[in-house]
């Protein structure tokens, strides 16, 4: 198995410090000049990072930041095309926010309807959106989401 790349990599390649391609990449992947980095540098570290095929470590930068930009859904059944349509317009909207969807089906089952919002709920996503079921009333109302 190949060792990921990391920022230590680039930076040794690229003769600069762990710090500055962290604001590099900082600024590069949100899209947003946050950091006054000089532009051949950062152009020489992008170079670096692409070269070496970089790709950044989303775990750890949703344990610094407490955001995984992923939104749970639960519906009654993704197959079904009322929920498929409804699925569809979500994930697209949440695209446009760089967000991201997982998806979960609850067949119409209070207690797997828990279950699979347990699962999302402990993969870290920032939000759930759940469609309920018959009988879930009290599963949802009373739950305690850890």
């Amino acid at each position: 198995m190949v060792k990921p790349v990391t920022i230590k990599d680039i930076a040794r390649e690229a003769g600069v410090s762990t710090a500055l391609v962290s604001f590099v990449m900082t600024n590069y992947l949100g899209g947003k000049m946050v950091y006054k980095v000089n532009d051949e540098t950062s152009r020489r570290v992008l170079e670096v990072a692409d070269r070496l095929n970089y790709k950044p470590n989303t775990s750890a930068r949703a344990l610094r930041s407490g955001r995984t930009n992923t939104i749970g859904v639960v519906v009654s059944d993704i197959a079904n095309p009322f929920f498929a349509e409804i699925a569809r317009y979500l994930e697209d909207q949440a695209y446009q926010y760089n967000y991201n969807v997982i998806f979960g089906s609850s067949d119409e089952n209070p207690d797997k309807l828990r279950r699979v919002a347990q699962v999302l709920l402990d993969k870290g996503v920032d939000g759930l959106i759940i469609v309920p079921c018959a009988g879930s009333e009290d599963t949802i109302c009373t739950a305690r989401w850890k």
